[in-house]
């Protein structure tokens, strides 16, 4: 089986998605794992041991649809059985997060507002 995985374009993120690509090692042992990155964050992933082939491009390869869409149908001679993309996905998780902070912190503050409104009533 031959698995692509397009990775987020950020060092940072991309070093997080390293437990992804570890994950998907750990369930698919015997696959080839191919990442698809541009180029400033293939050295996160070369010599990986979850990682058997980098394939790297350059800014001006992924600009423009055209050129996209060239980098795309470069990528079918691979013939890839499942393609993940995580370039949005640490973003949406992110704010994930975020919103779920802000939930805790808002009904601590409610809950603390309430009980120290009881207390001080009496």
């Amino acid at each position: 089986m031959r698995i692509g995985i397009y990775s987020p374009n950020w060092i940072g993120d991309s070093v997080i998605a390293l437990t992804f690509v570890q994950s998907i090692r750990a369930f698919e042992s015997d696959a080839e794992i191919f990442i698809v990155c541009k180029e400033w964050v293939a050295g996160v992933y070369q010599e990986h041991p979850a990682v058997d082939a980098v394939l790297s491009f350059s800014s001006g390869q992924l600009s423009g649809l055209a050129n996209i869409y060239k980098m795309g149908s470069s990528l079918k001679k691979y013939n890839f059985d499942k393609f993940f993309t995580l370039t949005d996905l640490l973003e949406v998780l992110s704010s994930v997060a975020i919103q779920c902070a802000k939930e805790i912190w808002l009904r601590h503050t409610i809950s603390f507002y309430l009980s120290y409104k009881r207390t001080n009533d009496l």
